[in-house]
């Protein structure tokens, strides 16, 4: 989706930053897939499929019913709803932890790897009070 959202913004930072996020996660991805037991594996690829038939969707409406500035808002939108989300995810384990009092249900490297998507909404920000076409709107 980012990736989306610097080609629509031209913006070649976001660009660039999510190339790099991206080669990573498909490498992630294909070793799990490779690695993981059978059920896992098909779970996994279910919810990979969902999420690129959902990009499809989104691609498919937005380009060419929204125009201009519109476009850049709705993609923006579904952009910070998966940021936020991902940010999300992993306050269940913190539930369980506090539940059980046992870190054992701590995901440490889900909590480090997604703590990288803070970047973007930093990115955002400083792309956003820099803007000619917004100016200093943003507080």
């Amino acid at each position: 989706m980012w990736l989306y959202y610097g080609w629509l913004n031209l913006n070649y930072a976001i660009i660039a930053t999510n190339l790099v996020g991206s080669a990573i996660e498909v490498i992630y991805i294909s070793a799990y897939l490779y690695y993981a037991q059978m059920p896992d594996r098909i779970v996994a690829a279910k919810l990979l499929g969902l999420f690129i038939a959902l990009f499809v969707i989104i691609f498919s409406v937005t380009l060419p019913v929204l125009h201009g500035t519109i476009i850049l808002s709705v993609v923006g939108w579904f952009c910070i709803f998966a940021t936020v989300m991902a940010f999300a995810a992993p306050m269940f384990s913190v539930y369980q932890v506090f539940q059980t009092k046992s870190v054992k249900y701590n995901a440490n490297h889900i909590v480090m790897f997604l703590n990288t998507q803070r970047r973007h909404l930093v990115h955002l920000r400083i792309a956003f009070e820099r803007s000619p076409r917004c100016g200093n709107e943003i507080s």
